[in-house]
Parts: C-alpha cells; structure tokens; sequence
C-alpha cells in the first residue's frame, strides 16, 4: 500500500478482510499467454468478474458534483453480491461515506472491491488505513 506507483492501471483491489492489493497482485493467479500478454481465455471483463467473484457494477466516484471532470474514480463491486450475502467491505464502504457523507449509513458494499482512479482516491483510503479502518 505504501508504493501506490505499482497500481496498475491505477487501481487496487480492497478484500473484505482488509487488505489492499495492487490489482497485479490480484490476477496473478490467471494464466497469461506469454507472446501477447494476454489472459488465456480471459477478456478484461472477465478478469474483473474473476477478481469480484460474479457480475460487475460500477459505482462512480465524484468529487464536488457529478461533471465528468469531478470523476476521481470508481469502485466496481459484485452486482449480486448483496443477494449472495457476500461479507461486508469495511475498508470499500468507509471510501465510499467518505467521499458521499450524505449516503444513509445503512448503505454497505460487500464482496472483494476493485478501486479504479488516480492519486486523490488512493490517498483517501490512505487516509483511511492510517485512521485503522479495515475490519
């Protein structure tokens, strides 16, 4: 967590125990083709439903208002995963209050989280690691 340059491409992965992977990290379990670089039997999509275990949902993070240029990047969680009644993300779910205070506390992300964005979003959950916010 500390050499967030290794972020590729710019994102990380919260796990629901705490942690923080690079998303390197993540998929390195998936076989690779050696001459293109590329997943063996893999789209990029499929990669993401491998690293969040089922289908993909985009929750977008803004900053200030809801203009593209406010975009500071997106969490991308298991659209089911309430209906699975995956584990709670702790760590996922703190961000997203952060950065949206007005959402009812109730409102939780579950599931493996792959966080997409650039510096601002990283040293939030930074911010939040140094607060003890994992568990």
């Amino acid at each position: 967590m500390d050499n967030l340059s290794e972020a590729w491409p710019h994102a990380m992965v919260l796990r629901t125990n705490g942690d923080v992977e690079t998303y390197p990290e993540a998929i390195e379990r998936l076989e690779v083709d050696e001459p293109t670089g590329l997943f063996k039997g893999h789209t990029f999509l499929e990669v993401k439903q491998a690293v969040v275990g089922g289908y993909i949902e985009y929750v977008p993070l803004h900053k200030g208002d809801f203009r593209p240029s406010g975009s500071i990047g997106n969490l991308i969680v298991n659209e089911e995963g309430l209906m699975y009644s995956l584990e709670p993300n702790t760590l996922a779910t703190e961000l997203l209050h952060l950065i949206y205070p007005h959402i009812q506390p109730s409102r939780i992300l579950v599931g493996d989280v792959i966080l997409e964005g650039g510096g601002e979003v990283f040293l939030l959950l930074k911010e939040l690691k140094e607060r003890g916010v994992s568990e």
